[in-house]
């Protein structure tokens, strides 16, 4: 019978078991940090921030706070729906953008009870001393924004006026007596007054002229043109012979 030799070469059968070593096989590599994310993340916290601080302000600017703050959570969506979430950090910024663009919305919502009694239209400034009558028109019907006072030399008299702007807050239409004085700079020497009578309807606006020649006279506007200050001194409504 034929004798079988080992195979040349040292070969013998294939032992079972743990694989061989491999030498230093890399390991899994960290994931990069996610621009795209991260970018709108940071713009959602700055208008959210930027929308808190201009809710502060008056109506109707203050309303721009609530367009931040709803800009602000769209800027987070953009991010957040593609779910390009990495765990490097990025998503805190995401929540305080969320949470700083709600507030806006929120303290632009709160700011509107606090200035609801100054709507638009109210910069008159109300002279030292008027009546209560007068400053609740002010507050409540009637809206006065005082322009320029122009004085124009001509070849014969010159013309002069100072440009007012009215404006009806109310829905019903009314008649409104206001009266306007101009005073040496900042202090309380009255140089002249002038009033008017005007008819607006609900929510309404005009420009008027006041401190026309004839009713002021050339010296009184040369003082007037040269610093003065306008005050309202006077003002009354009158809603369907309802007076106040």
């Amino acid at each position: 019978m034929p004798q079988y030799t080992a195979p040349a070469g040292g070969y013998g059968p294939p032992v079972l078991g743990a694989p061989p070593a491999q030498a230093d096989r890399p390991g899994p590599k960290a994931c990069p940090a996610d621009p795209f994310f991260h970018t709108w993340s940071v713009v959602s916290v700055i208008l959210g921030v930027c929308g808190v601080l201009v809710a502060l302000t008056p109506r109707p600017a203050g309303w721009v706070g609530a367009v931040a703050g709803i800009f602000g959570v769209v800027a987070v969506l953009i991010a957040w729906l593609p779910r390009r979430r990495i765990p490097d950090g990025s998503a805190t910024t995401a929540v305080a953008g969320i949470v700083v663009s709600i507030l806006a919305i929120g303290v632009t919502a709160g700011m509107g009870f606090v200035y609801r009694d100054h709507r638009g239209g109210e910069t008159a400034t109300a002279a030292t001393g008027v009546n209560a009558t007068t400053a609740d028109v002010l507050r409540n019907d009637l809206g006065v924004e005082i322009g320029s006072f122009s004085y124009n030399e001509t070849t014969t008299l010159p013309s002069y006026g100072l440009t007012v702007t009215v404006t009806n807050k109310r829905d019903l239409p009314a008649t409104f007596h206001l009266a306007i004085a101009g005073f040496e700079g900042d202090g309380s020497t009255q140089i002249a007054g002038s009033s008017d009578l005007v008819t607006l309807a609900g929510g309404a606006s005009e420009e008027i002229i006041m401190f026309l020649p004839g009713r002021v006279s050339v010296e009184q506007a040369k003082r007037l043109k040269d610093g003065a200050t306008f005050r309202v001194i006077g003002a009354e409504s009158h809603y369907d012979r309802v007076t106040r």
